[in-house]
């Protein structure tokens, strides 16, 4: 469910930054092509710094608080704004820290509910599990490309007249800003609220080899019932 509002905002963001950049910054072609490769140039620079503190920190919650961290940053910007090249720099960044995290430790969190799967069916389904999480994404961006498309024409949106008027150009902004950011929100909570932790992780490889053993793992059962 993280995953899909994760993807959401992440398919919403890249539709329309383009048009943000071109139609409501004005910008040329030439600064737009700079912006992109300053969005790649932070993603060098994030990963670093992402696995460091995910050695540091469980990875659940250091995702749930970069999407945390960037959501609320974007719903400030939304309140305020943007009208100029210094805020939509801000919001990038913020975004591209949370998209950063969860490309590092998405995998390795997806694998971890293949132990808790295990633990459960007595099998091991990675193939399985790992498809059907490829599946949702690619099903959620494919419906969130449809809705931008319909979001942008219904503010009136008109690829061929330049000059867009400032119905459209809200549009856009809510495009770009306001809804990736309350998918990054959304997306936060449900990670907060997943029981699945270091703690959790730790505990349930123990009942697992317990299991394996054939030996007792009842005191584990109240970590297997919430985590199963």
């Amino acid at each position: 469910s993280s995953k899909v509002a994760f993807m959401t905002a992440y398919t919403f963001y890249t539709g329309a930054m383009l048009f943000f950049l071109r139609f409501n910054l004005g910008l040329t072609g030439r600064t737009i092509s700079a912006i992109y490769l300053f969005t790649n140039a932070l993603s060098l620079l994030f990963t670093p710094l992402i696995l460091k503190l995910a050695v540091r920190f469980d990875k659940k919650k250091q995702m749930a608080m970069a999407f945390f961290i960037a959501g609320a940053g974007g719903m400030l910007l939304s309140l305020v704004r943007i009208e100029s090249l210094g805020p939509a720099l801000i919001w990038i960044s913020l975004f591209s820290f949370a998209n950063s995290t969860y490309w590092q430790l998405s995998n390795a969190m997806f694998y971890d509910i293949t132990e808790v799967d295990e633990m459960a069916n007595g099998a091991k389904r990675e193939g399985s599990i790992t498809s059907l999480q490829c599946l949702w994404g690619t099903l959620t961006s494919a419906a969130a490309f449809q809705a931008v498309g319909q979001l942008l024409k219904i503010s009136g949106f008109d690829s061929s007249a330049p000059p867009q008027h400032q119905e459209a150009l809200a549009g856009i902004a809510k495009i770009f800003v306001l809804y990736p950011s309350a998918g990054l929100m959304i997306a936060s909570l449900l990670l907060f609220y997943y029981p699945m932790d270091r703690r959790n992780f730790e505990l349930l490889k123990e009942a697992m080899e317990r299991k394996k053993k054939n030996l007792d793992y009842g005191e584990y059962e109240s970590v297997i019932r919430k985590l199963v």
